[in-house]
């Protein structure tokens, strides 16, 4: 009896299975390469978009403390709009670590600054002409909240 050794056999398997996982390597990098590009380029462009927003937004803080008080209060609602949206996105990027590159992370945060110093300003704007509520009001006010709210405190 003899015994037949085919090394060819038992080695063509893993050969194979070699070749197929360098091939696949190969495409997973070429796609990674890719899809790192496009993530840089929106990246990009949304720092200019940023830049963008940021000068707009900067350059009509002049012009809002002219506005009348009710065209400054459908544009207050509008930032305030743009605010929760703004959060909701600077949250996003947070929690998917995006704001770990410093020039995004610092644009987002002037960005910020500017719409809520625009908000400030239409908030004065606004309610620059309304008479402030006395003391008698304010603890009225805060009494009809606390017999409200005592059945859920006990």
């Amino acid at each position: 009896m003899t015994y037949d050794i085919n090394i060819y056999q038992m080695t063509d398997p893993i050969v194979s299975e070699a070749s197929r996982v360098l091939l696949i390597s190969k495409f997973l990098n070429f796609v990674n390469g890719k899809l790192e590009f496009i993530l840089n380029k929106a990246i990009k462009r949304m720092l200019t978009d940023m830049d963008r927003t940021i000068m707009y937004v900067e350059g009509s803080y002049k012009y809002m403390e002219r506005l009348s008080p009710e065209e400054a209060n459908r544009q207050l609602q509008l930032i305030k709009g743009i605010i929760t949206k703004v959060d909701s996105l600077y949250l996003d990027l947070c929690k998917s670590n995006f704001l770990q590159d410093q020039s995004l992370k610092k644009k987002c945060s002037h960005l910020m600054k500017a719409l809520y110093k625009a908000e400030s300003k239409l908030h004065k704007v606004v309610y620059q002409k309304t008479e402030p509520l006395d003391d008698r009001l304010i603890k009225e006010g805060v009494a009809k909240m606390n017999a409200l709210n005592i059945a859920e405190l006990v």
